[in-house]
């Protein structure tokens, strides 16, 4: 009997999935019992269920082998099917070039999916947010919990909140995933919607402040890892209203368009580690000390400022909540500071002009929406690391105190 490289391919399919189904249970096992407080460590708490994870990951692994091996019989199918229709070479080598471009972007579709592509980023440079993103997001989508917690915002987000440290108070009832995004204006918000909306969160928290609705420059590059078909519209409507260049838009559909283009950063950290690291790394000016020097506060407080952009992202910000509302996820608004220096320093209408609109959301939102106000969860300057975040400690003690708060939310 003849093997042909169909068969075998075929055959790696099946051995495959097979390997999993006898021995991915109990590879998940040990692994969990010798490496899994490591990769607990390593995460920073985010995988609550280490026996889980490996598990899962050991079927990730078997899904993109079997989309490996699929493309390659895909394309093995083609070049014999024009070899017999009589394809010259040239011809023939360009057709199987495109299929083989398809094939590699289906490739990393289906990565895209999986925890395992993600984590290995994330692992590699933990200061990566779209890999820290997507972990949390792929996480969440294959838990077990009955009750999931999206949690959504700028940088102050990952500041904030401790999933972690959340997950150990709650799961396996409830799983908290930190999908904020370092950069995101309120407008952004929007788009992460997109990315969680099929995961069907029960509810969805978000930390507002100042930051997100009055800085002048919030760039337009950030948003291309957040884009979904279903946030397409949004983009080039937020080119229209001026809040973008066409070259942000563009490079948003080459990502859609081309999965590879939107993974490659995360592609060359899982691949070459410190490498590539150091590549993607941007030089930090030197922090000026203390961070509560009003001098400095001054300086950093020009950027924000009232007028057309702030009731732009102000209304950005509502329709966040009205789209979490008809996907029936309830949001608790955690009515958030920066470092009070920075209060201080900033034109004191801003100030005024913030509670303003969390007042009218209260108003609105009456009873559909829950709101954490500032009195309940407050930060002084000593706890800040810079006009923006909160130090490490300081973190560990405001999620003690939102674990709290949230036991009181889930019984409502």
């Amino acid at each position: 009997m003849r093997v042909t490289g169909t068969k075998l391919i075929v055959a790696g399919i099946a051995a495959v999935w097979a390997a999993y189904l006898a021995f991915g249970p109990a590879l998940s096992r040990l692994l969990a019992g010798t490496v899994g407080d490591l990769v607990g460590e390593k995460t920073r708490g985010l995988i609550p269920d280490p026996e889980r994870f490996f598990l899962v990951s050991l079927q990730e692994a078997a899904l993109l082998g079997t989309a490996i091996l699929v493309v390659a019989l895909v394309l093995r199918v083609a070049s014999a099917a024009m070899k017999r229709r009589g394809y010259a070479e040239p011809g023939r080598y360009v057709a199987l070039a495109v299929l083989c471009f398809v094939g590699l972007n289906g490739l990393f579709v289906v990565a895209g999916t999986t925890t395992i592509f993600w984590i290995s980023g994330y692992l590699a440079y933990p200061n990566y947010k779209q890999a820290f993103f997507n972990t949390n997001r792929t996480l969440l989508a294959k838990s077990p919990a009955a009750t999931r917690v999206v949690i959504a915002g700028s940088s102050q987000g990952h500041s904030q909140f401790d999933a972690g440290l959340l997950n150990e108070s709650y799961y396996p009832d409830v799983q908290f995933a930190n999908l904020s995004y370092a950069g995101s204006s309120a407008w952004d918000l929007r788009l992460t919607v997109g990315q969680y909306a099929s995961l069907k969160p029960d509810y969805v928290v978000t930390y507002i402040s100042m930051m997100n609705f009055y800085d002048t420059n919030p760039g337009g590059s950030r948003i291309i890892p957040l884009i979904t078909w279903s946030t397409w519209p949004d983009v080039l409507q937020y080119r229209r209203d001026g809040y973008i260049e066409r070259e942000d838009v563009f490079h948003a559909a080459l990502s859609l368009a081309f999965p590879a283009f939107k993974l490659r950063r995360s592609l060359d950290l899982s691949v070459f580690g410190p490498l590539a690291e150091k590549g993607y790394a941007r030089p930090r000016a030197a922090r000026t000390k203390p961070v509560a020097r009003r001098s400095g506060a001054s300086r950093y407080a020009d950027r924000y400022e009232l007028g057309a952009g702030s009731r732009y992202q102000q209304a950005a910000l509502i329709e966040f909540l009205e789209r979490n509302l008809a996907a029936g996820t309830r949001p608790v608004v955690v009515v958030g500071q920066v470092n009070p220096a920075l209060e201080r320093a900033v034109d004191p209408a801003i100030m005024a002009d913030f509670r303003r609109f969390v007042v009218e959301l209260q108003r609105r939102y009456d009873g559909r929406v829950t709101f954490v106000e500032r009195a309940e969860l407050q930060h002084e300057i000593a706890d800040y690391d810079d006009y923006m975040h909160i130090s490490n400690d300081e973190r560990t003690r405001f999620t003690q105190q939102f674990a709290d708060v949230m036991e009181g939310v889930f019984r409502q």
